[in-house]
């Protein structure tokens, strides 16, 4: 339940001309009624389609995440950008809106900002179809038109579904090649894979500033590779694989500390039954599996104290990008 805090007293308001001709007042006539004194720091409206529309009272739950918000959105925005609580946003010469939050450029003092300014408008639709507008208040989940004024009033619609706000995009090239030689006795196949990550760009939200998390810690590495050697005669497979990793930053530290680069070697040895064997062991493949064969170990990663909880024990490498001691199955 949405605990209310103790209103101040607010004005009467009656919905008595109904359906009936009103006074359509515009934004600078409401902003001149409130200069010569008229309106109080206690009322709460809003301007809609020229009709003063009283606001909700707030409530403590509303205050809290309205307040975690707007703390979290400021320490996200970067240096061109500008989040201000509850101000007069004007949509139009007969709207405006007092949000909780409003995300706006820098450039633009909050005063000034319009419509197309805010960096929310892609969640928002300006003066919409009255078809659509008819659907919405068709629909049986619409909770109700507390305003009263109907689908022709509508001129903004706010998306406030939940949508992903964050981005991350990769570009790189993969390149992979192989050759195969026919040996006396079986083949050999040789292979080699390298990929190159050029770009790792995050968005934490679409109107910050991109964040490069090029070979940062847990993070794709910039360069990767591997080359590979296999050998196939009959029912026999034997393989040879090395495997590299570049070196990279700690980005858990400012400034950021090297991650040293590792190389790894992996072995493999199969067997396939045939069908000469007891029903039970028909087709089988028995394989012996060595990885990280030379046992080396991956480059240390410190870790800062901060994201260590009490009694916790940490491995102190990367798990995303480097593995651990040599594995044989």
């Amino acid at each position: 339940m949405n605990e209310l805090f103790s209103p101040a007293q607010q004005r009467p308001t009656t919905q008595t001309a109904d359906g009936l001709p009103r006074w359509r007042w515009t934004v600078p006539e409401i902003e001149r009624l409130t200069a010569a004194g008229y309106f109080h720091e206690d009322d709460r409206f809003e301007l809609l389609g020229g009709e003063i529309v009283p606001m909700s009272p707030k409530g403590r739950r509303h205050e809290i995440v309205r307040l975690k918000l707007g703390y979290r959105f400021t320490r996200l925005a970067s240096e061109d950008v500008f989040v201000a609580a509850e101000p007069q946003f004007n949509l139009g010469p007969d709207i405006f809106l007092v949000p909780d939050l409003l995300v706006h450029p820098n450039a633009i003092v909050t005063p000034d900002v319009r419509g197309s300014d805010a960096l929310l408008v892609p969640f928002i639709t300006h003066d919409p179809a009255l078809a659509a507008v008819q659907g919405y208040f068709n629909s049986p989940e619409f909770s109700g038109d507390l305003a009263g004024l109907g689908p022709s009033a509508v001129h903004a619609i706010f998306d406030d579904r939940l949508t992903n706000l964050a981005a991350t995009v990769e570009s790189g090239v993969d390149v992979t090649s192989q050759y195969a030689l026919l040996l006396d006795p079986g083949q050999l196949t040789l292979s080699l894979r390298v990929e190159r990550l050029i770009d790792n760009d995050n968005h934490t939200v679409y109107w910050a500033p991109a964040v490069s998390l090029l070979n940062a810690f847990a993070e794709p590495p910039e360069w990767k590779g591997r080359a590979c050697a296999v050998w196939t005669e009959g029912p026999l497979t034997a393989s040879a694989s090395l495997n590299y990793v570049n070196p990279y930053r700690n980005s858990l530290f400012t400034p950021s500390e090297s991650i040293g680069s590792w190389t790894t070697g992996d072995l493999y040895l199969s067997y396939k039954t045939g069908e000469a064997l007891p029903l039970p062991m028909q087709r089988l493949t028995i394989a012996l599996s060595i990885t990280n064969i030379a046992d080396a170990h991956p480059p240390q990663v410190r870790i800062p104290a901060s994201f260590i909880l009490p009694g916790e024990s940490v491995i102190p490498f990367d798990p995303v990008n480097l593995s651990g001691s040599r594995v044989a199955q």
